[in-house]
């Protein structure tokens, strides 16, 4: 009687330990699946963000150029200033 009690209760905690994995499993599983989904989700957003920032953006080039302009305009502003500056100072030197 004790070892037909303990191959049953045995077998019963086989079946409780088969079960008990089986819905580990399965709700590993769909948090596997949900995990999928969001990262389809972030890649599709992703790639749309990239679209954005490539329209409305400048690039790299346009960056470039509009740093050559601003040091050529300030280059030009210092001759100006340099010239403006002689001229006061030839002036200066003329009334003495």
């Amino acid at each position: 009687m004790d070892s037909l009690l303990e191959s049953q209760l045995a077998e019963g905690i086989s079946w409780g330990f088969t079960a008990l994995i089986s819905g580990l499993a399965f709700v590993l599983w769909q948090k596997f699946k949900r995990l999928q989904d969001d990262v389809e989700k972030n890649k599709e957003e992703i790639a749309n963000f990239k679209t954005h920032v490539a329209e409305n953006y400048s690039q790299k080039k346009d960056i470039y150029d509009m740093e050559a302009r601003i040091n050529e305009q300030l280059s030009h502003l210092g001759h100006r200033l340099d010239k403006g500056f002689n001229m006061i100072y030839e002036q200066l030197l003329k009334d003495k």
